[in-house]
């Protein structure tokens, strides 16, 4: 039961956080009272679902934060056009302030250990909550028009607002309050079946994942929200990770409903792990030491192949050595792939287009030497060599990053393709289970003679999967053009392109911003998500295949203080995403983004229902 009250108190200190980190933004009050409303309706909400024995320590400290909460809604009380917003809040406040003292009273007087009292308390609280909602619709009417009680309205809901010219940041801080609003008035319903039918347990609670899907269905299909989760590893500046051999080697991988982040520190493989159930970091047990050249540490990446973890990185002396993921500890596989400094493989021409991928029950790894790509296949033992090399060689002029760096892997409809750029097209192989890649296709797109020589183009080639039909996006001079494949040839997509606008003219060519692309996607629903670093934070944008790509969101919400100043590689290069984690209680898909600043990993989550899918 104390777990509860833990949650609750946490729910008010997020938003008091985020207000005071925002200096309550004064120039934009309806945030302040989105916050309230959120924060206060999903607390009683809550309390509505357990028969929890607080103590007074706890209900102090929630009213020394509403106490807090008041105080921000009297400082911002004075902007005309909002006053009956704030009025409304400040009213709801004082009704709960006023109950909850009351309850501390009976608690002081032991007056309240029996289960009436509490029912008469959980009541009253409720008719608190529920007259907040009250004073929300009210206050919303007038500019938003009626609200519809149903996840099918959130949609309905932002636009509305987004028609009025409400700001961004304020038309999804309010929406994200409406979403909480209607997401707990079904769990209050759920509750009541609970209760009514307490040996069902087990349909019921799939009712309720099934309540909370469906609303964050509505909020990411149509907001694409990032949310701050709980920071990462405190890979600090001051703890050396300031350093170039340690920040470039952080990468993020999807394991088991987690997210597992992993980086070369000086005493080995360092590794923490996230599970989005608990919104709780867990450190792994330090792993096998990693060489200081940049052809050893560069090459660390993991993956996933039958329920296991497994990391890679290459050692001068033995050559690619694999770890799996056992409990909190990192174990050697036997069978050390050859790519040794003694066989030529100390060389970034090579090095840097190793790369891993899982199809079926093998895993796959692909490295270009000097003759060509040579593949693998690895079956949770060992590592086994399919064919000979192909393709990709120094002598057709493959040894030129604006070649080798582009080579790329993906998964279609159950099989391997592999793409690399040359001169005069785009190559694509397809990968024949036992005997390696088949003769390539030649797509006559992203040439030489088109401007794709230069690094802020040819670097920032992308290719993902988004129902079923493989994309490619490359960002040229007047911003991203995007290519669909057809199972043969790439072309370019039937909308309109240089979109996102990431022009040269807007800053874009400058690295610290063309280098932060990356492609992010969520399951259930299928929904994929283009994110990019500016000088003012996050830029993200939804792909739609009948329209191309359109602004989800300005900014990451909470995010423009902490990753402004991070134009210095130390910071930008860190900046990672990862896809498709499944949060355990809810069967829901989120994704994650993680940077490093001088203090530490900061993470972010784009399901904006983790937190609460966790808390219950």
């Amino acid at each position: 039961m104390k777990s509860f009250w833990k949650h609750v108190a946490c729910l008010f200190s997020i938003s008091l956080l985020f207000i005071g980190e925002n200096n309550v933004r004064a120039q934009d009050p309806v945030s302040v009272a989105g916050l309230v409303v959120n924060t206060v309706s999903m607390a009683l909400r809550i309390a509505d679902l357990v028969r929890p024995n607080p103590t007074i320590e706890m209900l102090s400290q929630i009213q020394t934060q509403l106490n807090q909460i008041q105080s921000l809604l009297q400082s911002v009380a004075t902007e005309v056009q909002w006053t009956q917003v704030i009025c409304a809040m400040q009213q709801a406040v004082i009704r709960i302030q006023s109950r909850n003292d009351a309850y501390i009273s009976l608690k002081r007087n032991n007056f309240a250990t029996t289960s009436t009292d509490w029912t008469l308390w959980k009541n009253a609280m409720l008719d608190v909550s529920q007259g907040a909602v009250a004073d929300m619709k009210t206050v919303s009417s007038g500019m938003l028009g009626t609200l519809i009680g149903t996840p099918a309205a959130v949609p309905t809901f932002y636009n509305k607002m987004v028609a009025a010219n409400v700001n961004s940041e304020v038309a999804i801080t309010l929406t994200n309050a409406y979403c909480a609003q209607l997401a707990a008035a079904q769990m209050v319903q759920w509750t009541a079946l609970l209760e009514a039918d307490p040996n069902n347990f087990a349909l019921h609670q799939s009712e309720k994942k099934q309540n909370l899907h469906d609303m964050a269905t509505y909020v990411v299909q149509q907001l694409g929200v990032w949310q701050a989760a709980a920071a990462g590893p405190r890979m600090a500046d001051g703890a050396g990770w300031q350093d170039y051999q340690f920040y470039s080697t952080i990468r993020t991988l999807a394991f088991n409903d987690k997210e597992i982040l992993m980086a070369r520190a000086a005493a080995g493989l360092l590794s923490s792990s996230f599970d989005p159930s608990t919104s709780a970091w867990t450190p792994l047990n330090s792993g096998p030491v990693i060489g200081g050249e940049e052809t050893e540490y560069s090459t660390l990446q993991g993956f996933v192949l039958k329920g296991n973890a497994y990391a890679i990185f290459r050692s001068a002396a033995s050559g690619l050595k694999t770890y799996r993921l056992t409990g909190s500890n990192w174990v050697y596989v036997a069978g050390d792939i050859p790519f040794t400094d003694a066989s030529g493989w100390n060389d970034d021409a090579y090095t840097s287009a190793i790369q891993t991928f899982t199809l079926g029950s093998y895993a796959y790894l692909i490295a270009r030497g000097a003759v060509g790509v040579r593949t693998f296949r690895f079956d949770g033992t060992s590592w086994q060599e399919l064919g000979s090399s192909f393709g990709f060689s120094d002598a057709s002029g493959w040894r030129d990053p604006k070649y080798y760096e582009t080579i790329r892997t993906f998964i279609l409809n159950g099989a391997a393709y592999l793409i690399g750029r040359g001169g005069s097209n785009v190559q694509t192989y397809k990968l024949k289970e036992n005997t390696g890649w088949q003769f390539p296709s030649m797509s006559p797109i992203l040439t030489d003679a088109g401007g794709w020589i230069d690094m802020p183009h040819f670097r920032t080639i992308r290719v993902f999967v988004h129902n079923n039909v493989a994309y490619m996006t490359a960002r040229h001079s007047l911003g991203i053009q995007t290519f669909v494949f057809d199972g043969t040839l790439w072309t370019l997509a039937p909308f309109a392109q240089y979109n996102p606008p990431f022009a040269d003219s807007d800053g874009w060519g400058a690295e610290q911003h063309y280098s932060t692309i990356r492609i992010v996607q969520i399951r259930n629903p299928d929904v994929t998500y283009m994110v990019a670093w500016r000088t003012n934070g996050i830029t993200t944008y939804k792909f739609d295949p009948t329209s191309g790509w359109s602004s989800a969101n300005p900014t990451v919400r909470g995010l423009l203080p902490q990753w402004s100043g991070w134009d210095f590689p130390q910071y930008y290069v860190t900046i990672k995403t990862t896809s498709n984690v499944t949060v355990a209680q809810t069967g829901m898909s989120t994704a994650f983004l993680d940077g490093r600043d001088s203090g530490g990993i900061s993470h972010y989550s784009m399901s904006p229902f983790v937190n609460m899918a966790a808390t219950y």
